[in-house]
């Protein structure tokens, strides 16, 4: 659509005329377009507010549009939303440091349960044990793994220590010669597991003697 602005047709986009506001000021012949874009309500001391289709009265003021307003509002405008733009950059800022800080999103799930109570057999954020807590947090990653720490152990990938990395699964002999618990590698020598001795989701270190020594294995999901 096209609107005649002193002699000359300027392209205006239908959404932005609703948008266009002007005031005349009563007393003198000065007149101001104080704001263009989605205005409703305007308050200004000796000032008239009127919009872009009232016709103004016989003998009243003339109106006048800047060409330098229209300019300054469509060099402003934006082919994205500023909803969509705020989303986008809250996604971002989510994300981003949930990978940098875990290196996996496995990490990252099972780190957002910690506190949960541990419950035997349990695989949901009502209770978990130590492999329920790997199960459901790769599934919820996007990979299914097995259920059990023994079928865990089976289908990983054996590694040293040394190689260990976010996400790998460290296994370990508790009270027994056999194979008994599993928690999930954070890095720095630390792992999440659903702790009996605490009774819940917890945080543990390899640089405690109980647990160092107890440490039989590493595995890898692929």
């Amino acid at each position: 659509m096209a609107m005649g602005i002193m002699g000359m047709n300027l392209p205006i986009p239908n959404h932005h005329l609703s948008s266009v506001v002007y005031i005349c000021l009563k007393d003198r012949l000065q007149y101001q377009i104080i704001e263009v874009l989605r205005l409703d309500t305007l308050r200004y001391k000796n000032a008239e507010l009127k919009t872009a289709d009232t016709t103004p009265r016989a003998g009243g003021c003339i109106v006048i549009l800047s060409i330098l307003v229209f300019a300054a509002l469509f060099s402003g405008c934006s082919t994205v939303s500023k909803s969509s733009a705020y989303d986008a950059g809250n996604t971002r800022a989510v994300m981003q440091p949930v990978k940098a800080r875990t290196g996996h999103p496995a990490v990252a799930i099972a780190e957002n349960l910690k506190g949960r109570p541990y419950l035997y057999g349990g695989v949901t954020p009502a209770g978990f044990d130590c492999s329920g807590l790997v199960h459901y947090a790769y599934l919820k990653a996007g990979v299914s793994i097995p259920r059990t720490t023994r079928d865990q152990y089976r289908i990983s990938q054996r590694l040293p220590m040394e190689r260990a990395k976010p996400g790998d699964l460290l296994f370990f002999r508790i009270d027994s010669r056999k194979l008994s618990h599993v928690g999930l590698y954070t890095g720095d020598d630390r792992f999440i597991h659903a702790s009996t001795k605490q009774n819940r989701v917890a945080v543990a270190s390899l640089n405690d003697p109980y647990w160092r020594k107890r440490l039989i294995g590493v595995g890898r999901i692929h």
